[in-house]
């Protein structure tokens, strides 16, 4: 249990804000859950649940000395430009089928062979519910406590068989998972940063980390002095071929919003731009509410935020680290604070990348129409850092592994 409560240590200490990515319906699911881990347990039918995925795992074969794993679409981008510049591995894609072409020795582990290793422990998998029933957290991410005993015994069986570990995200319960098991194993793990990040995330815990910039540096805690390797932030890679010199004027705003954002506010600020812009709006991914937006607004599909920012000669957010790719290709940035409470995780406003916020949407939209400077393009570099010598910061890498 106690290693069930450090893997959720990002959500203990950020649960205010975690807590709306919660799965929930436990009254729902621990029923349900128990009663199959009950049965499987006293019919000892887990044992050749168990045998069979042992045999599966075993199969697997390297061939290479290091593992990458993979548990969302951004993270693929990102193993893709270090793949394509000469990092080699075995990859490994969690719960997901997305693949490319260009991504070689790629296996894929399903949510349906996840949960084979998880009923493969049913034992315990069943002292896990009985005693999460007084934990909050536990109790409203039951299937990611379910997924994690099963992940467990994968990473265990895989891990072992490697000398380097690739990894893309330091926080959540899959991702401290499976560093613990690296440092279990005494195989050498390599954090790469994949997204921006603030105060709120854990201290450095894995052996190496490639970090973006010197924002990241100063944020991230070290009190165990992991090695770190400045880079920079590899996502801008694919955004390098979306610059263009004299764009033209598209009369288009990009309103890019997230789940703290209140509904109300999104559908009123909306319908007031659409009086005089072409309007995209681009809800978060995890954002799954259903907002009513006037007939002529597009929503974005989310695959590219590159995509829809070349199409757009303004963007509007409140907090969202989309700022920085909207800076990168010259689109004007308008910070709106009524969207939610007026937050600075990323620290735009205290650092000075964002110079000026908005408030109301008289004063936001009359600042569009005098293309107001809001920001201070000189601060993108502290937060995304030099990108140059790609060939020479991944010879670093490779050194290292």
């Amino acid at each position: 249990m106690k290693k069930i409560n450090y893997y959720f240590n990002s959500y203990y200490e950020n649960y205010e804000i975690r807590k709306q990515f919660d799965n929930g319906r436990f009254l729902f699911i621990f029923p349900i859950l128990f009663i199959i881990s009950l049965t499987l347990t006293l019919s000892l039918f887990f044992l050749i649940i168990k045998l069979y995925v042992n045999l599966k795992l075993k199969s697997i074969k390297k061939k290479s000395n290091t593992a990458s794993f993979i548990f969302s679409e951004n993270q693929k981008s990102i193993h893709s430009i270090i793949s394509q510049n000469g990092v080699s591995s075995d990859v490994f894609f969690i719960s997901t089928d997305i693949v490319e072409p260009k991504i070689i020795n790629a296996r894929f582990i399903t949510n349906k062979f996840i949960i084979l290793n998880s009923i493969s422990n049913s034992p315990l998998v069943l002292l896990t519910l009985l005693k999460s029933i007084g934990n909050i957290v536990l109790r409203n991410n039951l299937i990611r406590v379910y997924k994690l005993i099963g992940l467990k015994n994968i990473f265990n069986s895989i891990i072992e068989n490697y000398n380097n570990v690739i990894q893309y995200n330091d926080h959540s319960p899959y991702n401290i998972l499976l560093s613990d098991t690296c440092f279990n194993k005494n195989v050498k793990s390599f954090y790469f940063q994949h997204a921006p990040i603030n105060e709120k995330f854990p201290s450095l815990h894995h052996d190496v980390n490639i970090l973006f910039s010197q924002h990241s540096i100063d944020m991230y805690r070290n009190p165990s002095n992991k090695k770190i390797i400045p880079f920079f932030d590899i996502r801008f890679v694919l955004g390098q071929e979306y610059k263009v010199n004299g764009a033209s004027f598209k009369n288009t705003i990009l309103v890019c919003t997230n789940k703290l954002d209140d509904k109300t506010k999104i559908e009123g600020l909306l319908n007031e731009l659409v009086k005089s812009f072409k309007v995209i709006l681009r809800p978060h991914p995890s954002d799954d509410r259903k907002i009513k937006v006037p007939e002529s607004v597009k929503t974005s599909p989310g695959s590219s935020i590159w995509e829809d920012l070349k199409k757009s000669d303004f963007m509007i957010t409140n907090e969202s680290a989309v700022v920085l790719e909207a800076l990168y290709l010259d689109v004007k940035v308008y910070k709106y604070t009524n969207l939610s409470s007026n937050l600075d995780n990323y620290g735009f406003y205290k650092n000075g990348l964002i110079t000026k916020e908005y408030s109301t949407i008289k004063d936001l939209i009359d600042g569009i129409f005098k293309k107001e400077i809001s920001t201070n393009i000189d601060v993108l570099k502290y937060y995304i850092g030099e990108i140059d010598n790609i060939k020479g910061k991944m010879n670093l890498i490779k050194n290292e592994l």
